[in-house]
């Protein structure tokens, strides 16, 4: 019983982690696959529009990683924040 209980708590942990830590990756993720998949359909190729909805998925979140870090407005960094999280709402 002791068991169960401490693997549901390790469980419901885990997945609140993932959940939260994935939320930040949703608007990077949303913007490369819009991107790969205007590429794709504009006749470009299936393994341009892989990379290219890669590397620009990687780019915005490199760019709101950096703007966050080097912003120091508070109200910037919540409008970068609220930028980030809405994607993840949605």
């Amino acid at each position: 019983m002791f068991f169960s209980t401490l693997f549901a708590l390790f469980g419901l942990g885990a997945r609140c982690w993932i959940l939260f830590n994935l939320a930040v990756y949703a608007l990077p993720f949303a913007i490369g696959l819009t991107s790969g998949m205007y590429l794709y359909e504009t006749g470009q190729g299936i393994f341009l529009s892989i990379m290219a909805g890669l590397f620009i998925g990687g780019l915005v979140a490199t760019l709101g990683e950096f703007a966050f870090d080097r912003i120091r407005s508070f109200p910037l960094k919540l409008a970068i924040g609220l930028i980030y999280a809405v994607p993840a709402g949605i």
